[in-house]
């Protein structure tokens, strides 16, 4: 059995947000440059857990994406699938002292379309990784149709404000998907168990939605829910960014070894809690 993880890729560049020293110390050990986006960090995390995982990635052709797929390289994963027609994301991170205080997205938009042929290395029983954005929709069809375990990440932060473009964009996923993932974050209750209700609709084993660092709630068919709260973190919080992809590694992890949803919510939680004294995910 293998994990798979489908995505764009990104680069991340760490760099001091105090414009006013000339010259200023790397306050951490973390290189300032980084393997980014979410399907790396999440292939990230499982390597570090020990697990075979292969990253099927997407950037642009450009100077970023060479980069990129050096990074690949370096980190023990396949080379990208390169789009000639547009450019790799960067991801500026900028941190006081060691601390990241604000990010600035620059996108670059390859065709995800362009993965469909990596599909062909899945096989039935794996568990793909793989977001539910705008755009994904066929290529989340084509990994349904494999027989693999899919778990398709559906916390796009753009629709939170539109609860009705949420609930009907849900509509869209792959009938009998392994895990969804809902992002919560400032959503009421009642428009909570909305998304849920959408999201169960398309007949998945467990639907999961988390709030940052707030409840966890988890659902499956038949009314079974259970919530947890994730731990506190017992070390200062330096980035948030991959803490997601760290819950989602680890929980593919724990739901693979046969652990209940809400065991392997659980230590994925943990897991989650603790990247957040380290920039991205580096081991």
């Amino acid at each position: 059995m293998t994990f798979h993880c489908f995505g764009e890729l990104a680069l991340h560049v760490f760099h001091p947000c105090d414009d006013a020293e000339l010259i200023a110390p790397r306050p951490m050990l973390e290189p300032p440059i980084q393997l980014g986006g979410g399907a790396a960090m999440a292939a990230q995390a499982l390597k570090g857990a020990g697990t075979a995982v292969k990253l099927h990635g997407l950037c642009g052709v450009d100077d970023v994406g060479t980069i990129v797929k050096s990074l690949c390289s370096s980190a023990g994963f396949d080379a990208p699938v390169q789009d000639s027609h547009t450019q790799t994301s960067v991801v500026y991170l900028g941190h006081e002292g060691g601390t990241v205080a604000g990010i600035v997205i620059e996108p670059g938009g390859p065709s995800q379309a362009l993965l469909g042929p990596r599909t062909a290395q899945v096989r039935q029983g794996d568990i793909v990784l793989c977001p539910f954005f705008p755009g994904y929709a066929e290529l989340a069809q084509q990994l349904a149709a494999t027989g693999a375990r899919v778990m398709l990440d559906a916390g796009f932060a753009p629709w939170l404000p539109d609860v009705d473009a949420y609930a009907g964009a849900l509509d869209s996923l792959p009938d009998a998907p392994f895990v969804v993932q809902l992002s919560l974050q400032g959503v009421s209750d009642v428009d909570a168990q909305r998304l849920f209700d959408a999201a169960l609709a398309r007949g998945p084993q467990i639907v999961i939605g988390t709030r940052g660092a707030g409840t966890i709630d988890i659902q499956a068919a038949g009314g079974v829910h259970y919530r947890l709260d994730p731990p506190q973190a017992d070390q200062p919080i330096r980035c948030a960014i991959g803490a997601g992809d760290t819950f989602a590694a680890h929980l593919a992890i724990g739901l693979d070894q046969g652990k209940s949803a809400f065991d392997s919510a659980a230590h994925a939680a943990e897991r989650a809690t603790a990247k957040l004294s380290t920039w991205g995910i580096y081991p």
